[in-house]
Parts: structure tokens; C-alpha cells; sequence
């Protein structure tokens, strides 16, 4: 019983190794007959796959199918642009709004540091008056320069 199995699968594989055979011999031709006005053959490749597999695939659906779906990722480009540009755009302004809160707080600070050392002035007390002086020094005058607070506290420590 081996033997006979033996033989059936070695005939197999000998029928195996003849259609392989001719597959090598189409796929050759097909590669021979590419020209420059079919350089790969689309054709030929369609009746070999036909002739392979009992159906080739519609290459003209899906050369069509492609240039759809090219559309449509070329659409959604434009749309994930202008997206990206509001994106931006709004993180300019929540950048903007931020720097304008930080001159507002750093202002009222000084405010604070000026109305506070103007109290401790008329009470005398030097060591408050030197705590506000510091704070007005911690402050990022850069911001704050040109303001009617900061032109008095720099008159006020010089």
C-alpha cells in the first residue's frame, strides 16, 4: 500500500512540476512582450491569470477605484491642512492670551508692591518697606516698563 502511494504521489508531483513548468514559459512571454505601448504587458497579464485561475482581475475598475480613492486622500489632505492652519492658528492665540495674562498679573503686582510700600512708609516700618522692594524686584519689569506703577516705584527706590 505505501508503494502505491508512493507512485500516485510521485505522478502528482510530476503533473505539479509540468504545469510549473508551462506558468514559467507564460510568465517569460509575458515579460517579452512588454513594449512601450503596454511596458508591462497589463494584457497579456490579464489572459494569463485567466488562464491560471479561471478569472483575471478587472485592472481598467481597478485603475478606477485607485483614482477615486487618489481623490479622496487628496481631498482629506486639504482638509487635514486647513484643520492643521485653525490648530495653529489658535494656539497663536492661546499663546497671545496667555502673555497678556501674565502682564496683567505682573502689573497687578506691582500695584500690590506700590500700594503696600506707600502703607508701610507712613507707618514707618522699613523692614515691610524692604520685603515690597524685593517683590517689585522679582517682577518682570520688561513687561511692565512705561507703566504709571512701575515710573513711580522707580522713583520711589532711586
Amino acid at each position: 500500500m505505501t508503494d502505491l502511494l508512493k507512485l500516485s504521489l510521485q505522478k502528482e508531483l510530476e503533473e505539479l512540476e509540468k504545469e510549473e513548468q508551462i506558468f514559467d514559459r507564460k510568465i517569460s512571454q509575458f515579460l517579452e512582450e512588454s513594449d512601450d505601448k503596454n511596458p508591462f504587458g497589463l494584457k497579456t497579464l490579464q489572459k494569463l491569470l485567466a488562464e491560471t485561475f479561471g478569472e483575471a482581475p478587472d485592472f481598467d475598475a481597478i485603475a478606477n477605484a485607485c483614482a477615486s480613492l487618489e481623490t479622496q486622500i487628496s481631498e482629506s489632505n486639504k482638509i487635514a491642512e486647513k484643520v492643521s492652519g485653525s490648530v495653529r492658528e489658535l494656539d497663536l492665540q492661546r499663546s497671545r492670551a496667555q502673555h497678556a495674562l501674565t502682564i496683567v498679573e505682573e502689573a497687578k503686582e506691582l500695584s500690590n508692591c506700590l500700594k503696600g510700600l506707600k502703607e508701610v512708609m507712613v507707618q514707618d516700618d522699613l523692614t515691610k518697606a524692604v520685603h515690597h522692594i524685593r517683590r517689585f524686584h522679582q517682577l518682570d519689569l520688561s513687561i511692565l516698563q512705561g507703566s504709571p506703577e512701575f515710573e513711580e516705584m522707580s522713583t520711589l527706590k532711586g
